[in-house]
């Protein structure tokens, strides 16, 4: 069996606790056997207690599946950095790393559609 470690979003809750020391934290866990990252909830909160994606989405992607790519948000790219630093950190040290759970694929519409009617409108 493989141990592997969740790291949760928003990094806010990663900084507080060991962000700032976070490659003797992994170097602990790969010595007790961690071998590989699963990160989720792609965001990053906002003081004002609102969350903003922790990625640049690419218009090309989204194109690529006939999507309307997501508008324009507020970025935290200091945040951004430190996240891909500690991606890096745990991809240099050969551990898979699974992402998941991106709020609303990246972008959701405000009103109060579901996913699958979304996207079958944004098909036609």
């Amino acid at each position: 069996m493989e141990s592997w470690i969740f790291l949760h979003l928003p990094i806010e809750y990663w900084q507080e606790r060991w962000i700032s020391n976070y490659r003797r934290i992994f170097d602990a866990w790969e010595d007790g056997g961690v071998r590989g990252l699963a990160v989720g909830r792609l965001h990053f909160r906002q003081e004002d207690g609102a969350f903003v994606r922790a990625f640049a989405p690419d218009p090309e992607v989204y194109a690529s599946f006939g999507v309307t790519p997501p508008p324009a948000e507020r970025r935290e790219p200091e945040k951004e950095k430190k996240l891909q630093e500690i991606l890096y950190d745990a991809a240099a040290r050969g551990w898979p790393i699974l992402i998941f759970d991106v709020p609303r694929g990246g972008y959701w519409p405000s009103d109060s559609r579901k996913p699958d009617e979304y996207l079958r409108e944004e098909r036609k």
